[in-house]
């Protein structure tokens, strides 16, 4: 797992010395969940930051997809913090925007 944090990491630093953050949302979710793994209780508090971080960003980016794959890893960790509510709502805050698509398996 460490060899993942370290790859992870590189991206990050790679996509902000490049000024390339077309992926960067899901870099930021995607350490998000690392973290949990890694030391899941513990971890909550980071890995809520870096969801956060996520969504805030494909939102700015009107990346809708980012946005919706940042709010299903919060919602997980809602829903293990037994928030099942709070996180049904930001589902469907983010799902409620998509127009197209709903056709696809």
């Amino acid at each position: 797992m460490g060899a993942a944090l370290a790859v992870l990491d590189e991206a990050l630093a790679r996509s902000d010395n490049t000024e390339e953050r077309w992926i960067l949302a899901e870099l930021l979710r995607m350490k998000g969940e690392l973290v949990l793994v890694l030391a899941p209780r513990e971890a909550a508090v980071v890995a809520e930051d870096y969801f956060q971080q996520s969504l805030e960003l494909a939102s700015r980016q009107g990346a809708l997809a980012w946005e919706l794959r940042g709010a299903m890893s919060l919602a997980r960790l809602r829903h293990r913090q037994r928030k099942t509510s709070e996180a049904g709502k930001l589902l469907a805050a983010v799902y409620g925007r998509f127009t197209e698509g709903f056709d696809t398996t």
